[in-house]
C-alpha cells in the first residue's frame, strides 16, 4: 500500500513530486502550488520521514523556489533553488543539518564554473550535476575529500579538468 508524503500545506502547496529515497526511507522532492506542473507557481524542496513527516527545505538567499534531487545516507540533499525565470536564477545547493548552502559560493574566484543543478549525492559526498563551463552547459562531479578539517560544512575548490571539481569536507558523521 502507498504512502501519502502529503505537502506543504502551511505554504499553500497543494501537490508534491518524490524524487529520492535513501536506506532509512527518507524521501525528499517538491512541494507545488500548480496541479498541472507547470513552470509556474511556487516550488518548495522537502526532506520527508515517517517520524516527522514533510519538512521544508527553504530556499537559498531571497529565491522563491527550490526542488530536491537526491538524498545520500548521511540526509545531506542536494538539488537547486531559482527564481522565475528558472534558467536565468537557478543555483545548485547543498542542504545540511537544517542549513541550505549554494555550491557557487565555494568555488574560487575565475574557476569559470557557474553550477545550476546538483543532481545527485550519494554516500562519500559526491556530487553530480550541470553548470555553465565558461559559458558552455557540461556535467560535473564534485568529490570530497577528507584532510584538514575547516571550519565550514564544505570548501570546493576548482580543479584544472573541465567537469571535475573538488569537493573538500570533514565527514563528522
Amino acid at each position: 500500500m502507498p504512502t501519502d508524503l502529503g505537502y506543504l500545506a502551511d505554504l499553500d502547496l497543494q501537490s508534491s513530486v518524490a524524487v529520492d529515497i535513501n536506506q532509512f526511507e527518507h524521501v525528499v522532492g517538491h512541494s507545488h502550488s500548480d496541479y498541472n506542473n507547470t513552470n509556474s507557481g511556487l516550488y518548495r524542496a522537502f526532506i520527508w520521514d515517517d517520524k516527522n513527516g514533510m519538512q521544508g527545505l527553504g530556499t537559498l538567499d531571497s529565491m522563491e523556489n527550490s526542488i530536491a534531487r537526491g538524498i545520500n545516507k548521511w540526509d545531506q540533499v542536494v538539488g537547486l533553488s531559482s527564481d522565475v525565470p528558472w534558467e536565468d536564477t537557478a543555483a545548485a545547493f547543498l542542504w545540511e543539518d537544517g542549513e541550505m548552502l549554494d555550491l557557487n559560493d565555494f568555488l574560487p574566484t575565475g574557476s569559470g564554473w557557474d553550477l545550476f543543478e546538483a543532481n545527485d549525492i550519494n554516500d562519500h559526498g559526491q556530487i553530480i550535476g550541470r553548470g555553465y563551463f565558461n559559458g558552455d552547459v557540461h556535467g560535473y562531479l564534485l568529490s570530497p575529500t577528507h584532510a584538514n578539517p575547516i571550519p565550514s560544512t564544505f570548501l570546493l575548490f576548482g580543479s584544472g579538468l573541465v567537469g571535475l571539481v573538488t569537493l573538500r569536507r570533514k565527514f563528522s558523521k
